[in-house]
């Protein structure tokens, strides 16, 4: 008997079914650690703990998290950020997005003089 890309077409589809319904089983998992993960995290930020981690874009996505609030230390403006508008990989931490998300006129003029 020679080659048979049928039946190999078809075991690659059973296996790649397999998969896709393995990933659809965690997603409940998946978002459940990113609504606890922020939720810690805003909590230490509302009682102004230490910074030990910073949840990932994703993380913030999947748990619904769209909107960061962001705060310039140089003239105290504050400003949100759509995080799902964003072009930054879900596996980078938020705290990176920090000073993209302020365009006032005493950082603007500060990033066009560092350029």
């Amino acid at each position: 008997m020679g080659f048979n890309k049928r039946k190999m077409e078809d075991a690659r589809k059973t296996e790649a079914d397999k998969e896709a319904a393995a990933r659809r089983g965690l997603g409940s998992q998946i978002l459940e650690d990113a609504e606890r993960l922020v939720a810690a995290w805003n909590e230490r930020q509302a009682k102004r703990m230490p910074m030990l981690f910073a949840p990932t874009i994703g993380a913030a996505i999947a748990a619904r998290h769209w909107w960061l609030w962001v705060r310039c230390p140089a003239c105290h403006t504050t400003n949100a950020i759509d995080l799902r508008t964003l072009d930054h990989h879900p596996d980078s931490a938020i705290t990176s997005l920090m000073p993209f998300g302020l365009d006032t006129p005493r950082t603007r003029s500060s990033t066009t003089a560092a350029n």
